[in-house]
C-alpha cells in the first residue's frame, strides 16, 4: 500500500517494524526450543467465504466417513447405558452453541 503511493519512509519504517517482530519471535523460539512454523506466518489470499467453503466440505467428508463405517459395522451405533448421561449432555450442549452463535464464528456438526 505504502508503495503504491510511494512514501519511501513509511517503507522503510513498516520493514524495519517488521524486522523488529520477526526478531523478537526468533529469540522467542530460541528461548523455547520451539520449531519455527513458517506456514503459519504465510499471508493467504482466502476470503473468509473461501476459509468457510472449504471447512463446510471438510466437515462434510468427515461425516460421509462416519456413515460408511457406520454402514459397514465398523462403528457401533449401540449407546453404553453408563455413557448415555454424558452423551446427552453433549448433544444438548451442541444444539445450544448451535442456536446462540452465529454459524460463521461456531461451526457444529450435525447430528
Amino acid at each position: 500500500m505504502m508503495q503504491a503511493i510511494g512514501d519511501e519512509k513509511g517503507i522503510r519504517q513498516a520493514k524495519e517494524k517488521i524486522r523488529q517482530k520477526q526478531a523478537k519471535m526468533r529469540g522467542f523460539i530460541n528461548d523455547t526450543g520451539r520449531k519455527r512454523r513458517y506456514d503459519r506466518e504465510q499471508v493467504t489470499s482466502l476470503s473468509k467465504q473461501d476459509t468457510l467453503n472449504h471447512h463446510q466440505q471438510m466437515v462434510k467428508k468427515a461425516r460421509e466417513k462416519i456413515r460408511n463405517k457406520i454402514s459397514k459395522g465398523k462403528i457401533s451405533t449401540k449407546i453404553n447405558p453408563e455413557n448415555r448421561l454424558v452423551i446427552f449432555l453433549v448433544i444438548q450442549l451442541m444444539k445450544h452453541i448451535k442456536r446462540n452463535y452465529p454459524r460463521k464464528v461456531c461451526m457444529v456438526p450435525a447430528i
